[in-house]
């Protein structure tokens, strides 16, 4: 069992080094290779393999950024399961590696990348079924977690989405999601894309401007993805995944760092991180590592959290400097978190008494 000790950060839990944030890219790029060469339409297959090709480009340009000095070329299998083997070997705390296996069953590709074919790419149908099981073969041979613990995460993922919103699906959500970051893109670039890059990107990633810039941005938010803030962060942290971006560990240490006006545009932005967050607490947390103080660590800090955003609501209707729909969404985020909160909290209460009730009886 892997436990976590109290005084590790939450940032080592949720941050995924330069290495890691590799492996992970490179295994949803073969999650995409995999549904290509699934796909019988060779028209469509044509299609795919273009959005391939100008994901990848955006997401090396986005390692690029993150560290310089690293080669930014994805990986083949082989070069993977050696990575991770090392990375596994060298780690105390290894929620990095459930986060990423998290990220591949949540991972939808053909989203926008603010491409002229962005429409086209749009009307690629993916098969998710395949691409769970696919992805338990890639984490099966690996060794470190069972097929069954990536159905339970997939399967998590998709209840907490579900219960969360009432009836939202995982595709649904990224589309919408990615959509919405797509629109916002192409505006941004006409303004040198500053403020989508500083949302999703980060500070310090001068290197890339315009359409290389949004298609960058894009690319890394579909994965799942965002960055840190650049080379020379704390722990070596390359970017935040699983929901950690909610806990204020990007962006200058509040949840609205990881873009304010994410949630005042799109509330499914806030619905997928914060069944992320929720899926990781119920089962890495507490399932797998049994770390009742650890998942009472994460409720706090992501209660102050949402306390951040509610004064930033209450400022944004006293001022009346948005619009009634930013507003609104930005009150419809808040209500998401606030609800994945409190199953938190019920469901940790009750996993904790279970522990203290087992305890009693065993001594």
């Amino acid at each position: 069992m892997d436990s976590i000790s109290n005084n590790s950060s939450l940032l080592e839990m949720f941050g995924m080094s330069f290495s890691q944030t590799k492996a992970l890219f490179s295994m949803e790029k073969m999650i995409v290779q995999n549904d290509i060469a699934n796909t019988k339409n060779e028209k469509t297959s044509l299609t795919k393999k273009k959005w391939l090709r100008k994901w990848e480009k955006g997401i090396e340009d986005a390692l690029s950024q993150i560290d310089p000095n690293e080669s930014t070329a994805l990986l083949k299998k082989d070069e993977v399961d050696n990575l991770i083997k090392d990375e596994w070997g060298a780690s105390k705390i290894r929620t990095w590696y459930y986060v990423l296996v998290l990220e591949l069953v949540s991972f939808v590709p053909y989203t926008p990348l603010g491409d002229k074919n962005d429409k086209e790419f749009g009307k690629c149908k993916f098969d998710e079924k395949k691409a769970v099981e696919f992805i338990k073969t890639l984490v099966e041979e690996q060794g470190y977690v069972s097929g069954e613990k990536v159905e339970r995460l997939d399967k998590a993922y998709d209840k907490e989405l579900k219960k969360i919103s009432g009836d939202v699906t995982k595709t649904v959500a990224k589309i919408a999601i990615v959509g919405f970051v797509g629109a916002t893109a192409a505006l941004a670039a006409a303004l040198a894309a500053g403020p989508i890059a500083v949302m999703i990107l980060g500070g310090g990633f001068e290197g890339l401007k315009g359409a290389a810039l949004v298609n960058a941005c894009l690319a890394l938010i579909g994965g799942g993805a965002i960055a840190e803030g650049g080379l020379g962060v704390a722990g070596g942290v390359a970017i935040i995944a699983g929901g950690g971006g909610l806990l204020g560990l990007a962006g200058g240490g509040t949840a609205m760092g990881v873009g304010t006006a994410l949630f005042e545009s799109s509330p499914k932005y806030a619905l997928s991180q914060a069944a992320k967050l929720e899926t990781v607490l119920k089962e890495v947390v507490l399932n797998v590592q049994q770390d009742v103080v650890v998942a009472q660590e994460i409720i706090a800090q992501y209660k102050n959290q949402i306390g951040e955003l509610n004064r930033a609501l209450a400022y944004m209707e006293i001022e009346n400097q948005k619009s009634k729909n930013e507003i609104k969404n930005m009150g419809k985020s808040i209500e998401y978190l606030m609800k994945s909160c409190r199953d938190m909290i019920a469901f940790t209460s009750a996993y904790n008494l279970g522990l203290q009730t087992d305890s009693k009886y065993k001594s």
